[in-house]
């Protein structure tokens, strides 16, 4: 993976993890999103540096901001789906999104466990 992912020269592009911490960027995505890989500890998870971190939505235009956070519940909820709810790393993510972001508790439920659509208390 990583060597195809050094091949691609011409688009950014990078590996991320389900709960969306990155792994490894080649250098346009570098460029265009920032050095991820300098995050730690929860916010190494872009999902939670979305719900938690102002600065994370600024090169998203306004208007892309919602559908966004609901595409972003949604892999998570796939994400918790796929990886169980014994997953202790993403049932912490879910448990601190709820608590510390508005905007994520808004989008939420009960993001532990995948649904085919939303309930009405995951709008956002």
């Amino acid at each position: 993976m990583l060597d195809l992912l050094t091949r691609i020269d011409g688009a950014p592009a990078m590996v991320s993890t389900d709960l969306h911490t990155v792994l490894v960027q080649n250098p346009l995505a570098v460029a265009m999103l920032g050095d991820l890989s300098t995050h730690h500890g929860r916010a190494a998870s872009f999902i939670y540096r979305w719900f938690t971190d102002p600065a994370s939505r600024q090169i998203y235009p306004q208007e892309d901001l919602a559908p966004q956070s609901r595409s972003f519940v949604a892999d998570l909820r796939a994400a918790v789906g796929r990886l169980g709810p014994g997953d202790a790393g993403a049932t912490r993510l879910v448990d601190e999104l709820l608590q510390r972001s508005p905007a994520a508790s808004g989008c939420s439920g009960s993001p532990h466990a995948p649904e085919p659509t939303p309930p009405r208390s995951w709008r956002c």
